[in-house]
C-alpha cells in the first residue's frame, strides 16, 4: 500500500479545475470539505472504517446518532473528539 504522502488518484479534471470549483464554493462549505478530506484521508480513520465494516458485518454496532445542524458533519464531530 502506498504511503498517503504517495497516493495517486485518477480523476476526470484537473487540479485547477478543482482549484476554482474550492474558490466558488463558501467559506464554510470550503472549510468543511477540506476538513472532510483530510479526516478521511488519514490512516486512523481508514482503519477505523474497516474496524466498524468489520463490527457490522458481525452485528456489532451500535447506531449512530444523527449529527444535527449545529454540530457539522459526523466527519468534524470525529475530528474534534480525536476519534
Amino acid at each position: 500500500m502506498k504511503k498517503s504522502s504517495e497516493l495517486e488518484v485518477k480523476i476526470g479534471f484537473s487540479v485547477q479545475d478543482l482549484a476554482t470549483a474550492l474558490q466558488e464554493l463558501s467559506d464554510k462549505d470550503r472549510e468543511s470539505f477540506i476538513e472532510n478530506l483530510l479526516v478521511i484521508t488519514s490512516p486512523e480513520h481508514l482503519e477505523r472504517i474497516g474496524r466498524e465494516r468489520r463490527n457490522y458485518k458481525e452485528e456489532k454496532f451500535v447506531p449512530q446518532e444523527e449529527p444535527s445542524q449545529k454540530t457539522g458533519s459526523i466527519w468534524s464531530q470525529q475530528l474534534r473528539q480525536g476519534i
